[in-house]
């Protein structure tokens, strides 16, 4: 007869060095949109092949390193994924309260851009802010996301039961979006804000807002 008395068993886990961390990542990358991270890998290398490809024999040409551009494309993906880290690992409301403030700093870059001492033409459109060592950055790039953080603050605020945005809202959203695409046109840089628009007309068709 047995009277619940057995060999003592341990329930205590074997913890391996380092598994809680290895655990934790592996729970992180379940939270992530591993096609869309994937996909935006995949076309920002081939963008880094081609760069290579456009300005090798120029660099060549002028005696300068043919990796040059190629080594900084590369640069801006390595900071980019540190960027895409720390925006997928932040709370979704704080960045919401901090979205007025990324909105209105990407808008005062467009404007700086403008002044005569400050901004520098490129291909024709005065779109880049030179920085120490060599390096430049283009505003519109980040106004780009303030655009989309502040049209997702509007479109996605539901008031009294909303299943979906008012017009007022939507129109709300698209003069937010206007005010940066005005200022990128003054540089003037079609592109960007062809591309900036596509994103606009799909922020508002996911939005759910009636046509």
């Amino acid at each position: 007869m047995s009277y619940g008395y057995g060999p003592a068993v341990s329930t205590r886990q074997t913890v391996h060095p380092g598994g809680g961390n290895l655990s934790r990542f592996v729970a992180y990358l379940r939270t992530l949109d591993l096609v869309l991270f994937g996909a935006a890998l995949i076309l920002s290398s081939v963008g880094a092949l081609l760069v290579w490809s456009a300005t090798r024999s120029r660099m060549i040409e002028f005696g300068n390193d043919p990796q040059t551009y190629f080594k900084r494309h590369l640069l801006n993906m390595v900071i980019g994924i540190g960027f895409a880290i720390i925006a997928s690992r932040t709370f979704y409301r704080l960045l919401r309260a901090y979205t007025p403030i990324l909105y209105l700093i990407s808008v005062l870059g467009l404007v700086l851009v403008l002044v005569p001492q400050v901004g520098a033409s490129v291909n024709g459109a005065k779109a880049w802010i030179p920085l120490p060592a060599g390096f430049s950055i283009q505003p519109s790039e980040f106004a780009k996301i303030g655009i989309i953080l502040a049209m997702a603050m509007i479109l996605a605020e539901k008031r009294d039961s909303e299943v979906e945005p008012k017009n007022v809202n939507v129109t709300q959203a698209l003069l937010i979006a206007g005010i940066p695409m005005g200022l990128v046109m003054l540089q003037p840089d079609l592109g960007t804000v062809l591309v900036t628009a596509g994103a606009v007309l799909g922020i508002v068709a996911v939005s759910g807002a009636k046509a």
